[in-house]
């Protein structure tokens, strides 16, 4: 701007920033067992999303980690504030958490060599999670132990019906 004299001539500057849009990711989910280790919920958000925004859900997020021992399953909620006029993005992880499986206590069953098939699965202590299979010196079948026909011996309960997080 020219001055009038005697005054100088004066200018001013404006400084334009443009700030690239916030990237959140893409929605992700995880199913996890119960006794998983905990993992960064930052991973399971698809695509490249920005580093530094925060976590919400129905558990606390410290850190960035989801603990299925410790934290609820839901929807989180992974947030970039930004300044205005920009627009703050976000995305959500929905983290599943599955029970691991309980055979609950070692039981025992005396029975005499003429004794009838018996059920062995009521020998369980502790209220045992139905379904599963059982292995030992002999085939089970049906869940029943033919005394006349089977070999004594431990028989293990395992369940398989369940599948681990990849």
């Amino acid at each position: 701007m020219n001055g009038t004299a005697p005054c100088p001539n004066d200018a001013a500057t404006v400084t334009v920033s443009v700030v690239a849009a916030p990237n959140a990711g893409t929605p992700g989910s995880e199913t996890l067992c119960a006794i998983d280790g905990a993992i960064a919920l930052f991973n399971e958000l698809g695509g490249t999303p920005d580093a530094g925004g925060t976590w919400n859900g129905p558990s606390p997020v410290i850190g960035g980690m989801f603990d299925p021992a410790t934290m609820l399953g839901g929807v989180y909620t992974y947030t970039i504030t930004v300044p205005p006029p920009c627009v703050n993005a976000s995305s959500t992880v929905t983290m599943t958490v599955v029970q691991p499986p309980t055979a609950r206590i070692d039981g025992s069953m005396t029975l005499c060599i003429s004794s009838p098939s018996t059920a062995i699965f009521p020998a369980l202590g502790g209220g045992p999670q139905v379904g599963g299979t059982w292995s030992g010196p002999s085939n089970v079948v049906g869940g029943l132990f033919n005394p006349a026909t089977m070999s004594a011996g431990v028989y293990i309960h395992c369940y398989w019906n369940y599948s681990l997080p990849q």
